[in-house]
């Protein structure tokens, strides 16, 4: 009987065989609605479904006749993905269920990804003719335990006739209930039919002992659905309040924010068509768990509380829908609503609602930004519309027309309208009648303008850059588009290296700010746009000299990474338009290159990359209850044949070796990232907090945190000055106790707004003709810490002795006698729009000058002077720092100041140097004081 109902939800209604004029792959609601709760049509009112549940299909399928599905171990790279333009990390030796319509990719049992600890996971999904991968990852674990994976020991593939497969067989391990191994036998069944773009999935866990298991959570399997908090975003449906706000999940305490649902779906931010729904398939169709913009936890509910009997089986089904109309949860929701509706759920229909759009849309049809429809049913009160109280069912993206039709099940809608910049119209109530296309409502969002953009530099031709809409007086902040998508995202624009872009924006009151980068001067203008549009035009000027310095990057994601969406010529262009010299491309758990980007788009002149990785441990060790961080690690050779394009395996395994593995695949750098950073569960993106890591106390107590492993640490991580703090206080730990760990900034940017490319930025002192890069000797030159970083204030410095001759700079040894004076000469840059309040020196971690009263706030060179420091009587290192001052522990941090604030919202100025060694025993090694 379930697997009956699979039958009945996917080959009746998902999809079919045949020729239709609905050729897009949405649901027709005029035979989707035909459905009654009486499901297999046999009288009793069930859900068994039947073949009469198989004859209500509604084909979608305008190809050649179906062939049938087939399964295989991938042998052949032609079976592979691309690899190189979206997340997909298949690759030899993995296995593939195929038709003509889609492909859904499985690990192979010895490759580890992302959030597994064993392979026999869903890891890539291609419709046909598309490239671009943006599924993360679905694997499931077993008593909504996070540490409950189902391990895998074993697959094959194969086909009955109608059905390709692929099956996983292993056992559940781990846990709070104990070593389930020999206890718990597992196997998971992957099935794909001809013609159909859905996949079933079904789980039997087996008690192998006569003693029942259960108690506590119960008998529940689930899935873990990794999207990433920036790639596919989960859709809540039918929860009060929710659709994109879904509830936050701590897998720590999965039962914390639960819910159930007629589907778990999601979109594509770019690229496509694609999106996806999961739905159960042997309760209803509801799944029940728990969701945020990262991972959803979601799956049964019948076994909550429960046990499993001695030798008994429990079984739970669900099928993920792939719909290719259009980038919007919709066209999966039409798809699973119309299948429910087959197999006993509510009756559905359909309804309408047109966007007036004044002129022709802005972007090409289906592009989210012309113009998105959110359905829900109204709160209760006076407001039908309160966020808090609406539940919302579904999003669909207006079609070329500005038409956005749904299917959704009888009763009464109402909607929230959002155009083009981010102009928002609700109305409402819209009756869905089953077995019915409604007619169209007409919803209008207001007037637009188009502005046209040119940005220059001053004397000189066009450059890229970046513009910023603020809304001022009553006009909001405009919303070109998604904030996870391609530019333009939100309020930002990226302007391209021939210096003009346009954007179609609500009219209104704006300020526009213009930017190349933290060298260069800041446009700045008022607009005021009516249906006419306007033009504006900037010049802007490089201010802070930079000579004898490359501007670096080197914790960098893309579409590449399973948690970003940002297409590649767009995480190229925001550095480019950011005027970074170097970028070293870190995905997650993928070895990612972005030199056939730069050369396709012809900027190999103005920036250069290197291939790495960020390796992004999700499975704990034996030896410690967190996993291991994150580090960066490159240059790295890319394996398109190789699973996630030849990053090592890294899950399970301690620091140590790890960097073995790192080395070993050609690394030259390996970098600690982001050493304090959040948790999730027993997933620590922080290996120092995971390790237990205390800068007060010796490293020596810390055996087991390999501490020094690592070439360089990043001090500086993104705009978090109590994340940045915390990392200072660790870096100064280890320069007074270890050898040298050189410091680096970056700004570890996912996304175009809130993680802005280049801030912070590292400077590496070396020869700045790009056309002679050499990726070795800027190696070099990081793991000599020959460098200072920053999100603003540029820093110069040099320390030496009695005679002006002898000097050093970051990263350097001054040898100097116990009665010798050292004396710094420092230069402090800014441009005008980033303050600097204050230059402070430290000596092994102790103040020794501040020069907070000296600063000319009225120039770019905010500081040019000597600082005489004395003498020092033990070795010491000496670091600089420049920007706002940070707080003491338990502080609130400063405000990001005002224009940077708009510019890159909550970034605080700062700028550290590496340390200056200073050797006082005759001896140029240097000699750590300790704490």
């Amino acid at each position: 009987m379930i697997r009956a109902l699979f039958i009945c939800l996917s080959l009746a209604t998902f999809t079919g065989c045949g020729d239709d004029d609905d050729a897009d792959g949405d649901a027709d609601a005029d035979s989707d609605a035909d459905a009654d709760s009486d499901a297999d049509g046999d009288g009793d009112g069930d859900s068994d479904a039947d073949s009469d549940c198989d004859a209500a299909q509604s084909p979608a399928w305008d190809g050649p006749g179906c062939e049938p599905a087939t399964a295989r171990q991938i042998v052949d790279a032609a079976d592979l993905p691309d690899t190189t333009t979206g997340d997909a990390i298949a690759g030899i030796g993995d296995w593939v269920l195929a038709n003509e319509r889609v492909r859904f990719y499985i690990d192979d049992i010895a490759n580890q990804n992302l959030i597994a600890p064993t392979g026999g996971t869903l890891i890539d999904i291609l419709p046909a003719g598309q490239e671009v991968d943006h599924f993360g990852q679905l694997s499931s674990i077993f008593f909504l335990e996070q540490d409950n994976f189902l391990y895998y020991d074993e697959i094959e593939a194969g086909t009955d006739g109608t059905t390709a497969f692929v099956i996983a067989r292993g056992t559940v391990r781990g846990g709070p209930q104990g070593d389930f191994t020999d206890r718990l036998a597992v196997e998971t069944r992957y099935e794909l039919r001809a013609c159909e773009t859905a996949l079933s999935i079904w789980t039997d866990v087996e008690n192998l002992t006569g003693d029942a298991i259960g108690g506590g959570l119960g008998t529940v399997t689930t899935d873990v659905i990794l999207w990433g908090p920036r790639g596919m975003k989960p859709f809540c449906a039918g929860a009060q309040g929710q659709g994109y706000e879904c509830p936050g999940f701590d897998p720590a305490n999965p039962l914390g924010s639960v819910g159930s649902f007629p589907y778990i779906g999601a979109a594509a931010t770019f690229a496509g068509p694609f999106s996806l729904a999961l739905v159960s398939l042997n309760q209803g169709g509801i799944v029940f768990g728990v969701n945020d913009d990262q991972v959803s936890a979601v799956g049964e509910s019948d076994g909550l509380g429960g046990v499993l009997s001695g030798g008994a089986t429990r079984t739970y089904g669900r099928a993920v829908l792939v719909a290719t109309g259009r980038n919007d949860v919709a066209s999966a929701s039409d798809l699973a609503f119309a299948g429910q509706a087959r197999c006993g759920g509510d009756a559905i229909g359909s309804v309408c609602v047109t966007l007036d759009l004044p002129g022709e849309l802005p972007f090409a049809a289906g592009d989210p930004r012309n113009g998105t429809v959110l359905f829900y049913r109204g709160a209760s009160g006076d407001d039908p519309h309160a966020r808090s109280g609406r539940t919302p069912m579904t999003h669909a993206v207006v079609d070329a027309d500005g038409t956005a039709r749904v299917v959704l099940p009888e009763g009464s809608y109402y909607y929230e309208v959002t155009g083009p910049g981010g102009a928002v119209a609700q109305g409402g109530p819209v009756e869905v009648v089953a077995g019915v296309d409604g007619g169209c409502s007409a919803a209008a969002t207001g007037e637009l303008g188009l502005v046209s953009i040119d940005l220059t530099e001053a004397g000189g031709g066009p450059i890229a850059g970046r513009v910023v809409f603020k809304g001022v007086r009553d006009t909001p902040d405009p919303s070109f588009g998604p904030i996870e998508g391609a530019s333009p995202a939100a309020n930002v624009a990226l302007v391209g290296p021939d210096g003009l872009v346009e954007l179609t924006l609500p009219v209104g009151s704006y300020r526009v700010y213009a930017t190349h980068g933290i060298e260069w001067s800041l446009g700045e203008e008022d607009l005021e746009i009516d249906e006419a549009g306007a033009e504006l035009t900037f010049q802007l000027e490089p201010l802070v000299d930079t000579t004898g310095m490359l501007s670096a990057d080197m914790h960098v994601h893309s579409v590449l990474s399973w948690d970003s969406s940002l297409p590649l010529t767009d995480r190229v262009l925001a550095y480019v338009a950011e005027g970074v010299d170097v970028v070293v491309a870190t995905e997650h758990d993928v070895v990612g290159d972005y030199a056939p980007t730069v050369l396709s788009m012809g900027v190999d002149d103005v920036v250069v990359t290197i291939p790495g990785l960020e390796s992004t441990s999700a499975v704990t060790t034996e030896t410690f209850p967190h996993t291991i961080g994150h580090h960066n690690a490159w240059p790295l050779v890319p394996d398109p044949d190789a699973p996630r394009d030849g990053a090592p395996p890294d899950e399970g395994i301690t620091v140590d070796e790890l960097y073995t593995r790192l080395r070993a695949a050609g690394a030259e750098v390996v970098q600690l990232n982001h050493g304090r950073a959040s948790t999730v569960g027993s997933v620590w993106l922080g290996w120092l907090d995971a390790c237990g890591f205390d800068p007060a106390q010796p490293v020596a107590s810390f055996p087991d945190c390999d501490l020094g492993a690592w070439d360089v640490m990043e001090v500086m991580n993104g705009s978090s000055v109590p994340g940045n703090l915390a990392d200072r206080n660790d870096w100064f730990a280890f320069l007074s106790q270890l050898p040298f760990i050189p410091g680096t900034a970056n700004s570890d940017s996912h996304k175009l707004v809130l993680e802005e490319a280049g801030y912070p930025r590292t400077y590496v002192a070396m020869d700045e003709d790009l056309g002679a890069f050499e990726p070795a000797a800027f190696d070099e030159a990081v793991r000599a810490g020959r460098m200072i970083g920053t999100n603003g204030p540029f820093v110069r410095v040099t320390a030496s002795g009695p005679e002006d001759a002898v000097i050093a700079g970051p990263g350097g040894v001054l040898e100097v006698g116990t009665d010798d004076h050292v004396t710094l000469l420092l230069v402090v840059q800014s441009v005008p729009w980033i303050p600097v309040e204050e230059v402070v020196v430290y000596a092994n971690g102790e103040v020794v000058a501040n020069l907070d009263d000296e600063l000319d706030d009225g120039a770019v060179v905010r500081f040019d002077g000597a600082i005489d420091l004395g003498t020092f009587p033990n070795d010491t290192w000496i670091v600089v720092e420049a920007g706002t001052p940070w707080p003491a522990e338990g502080e609130d941090p400063p405000a990001s100041p005002e224009p940077l604030a708009f510019i890159a919202p909550d970034v605080v100025p700062h700028a550290f140097t590496n340390p200056i060694f200073v050797t006082v025993d005759g001896d140029e090694d240097f000699d750590p004081p300790g704490l």
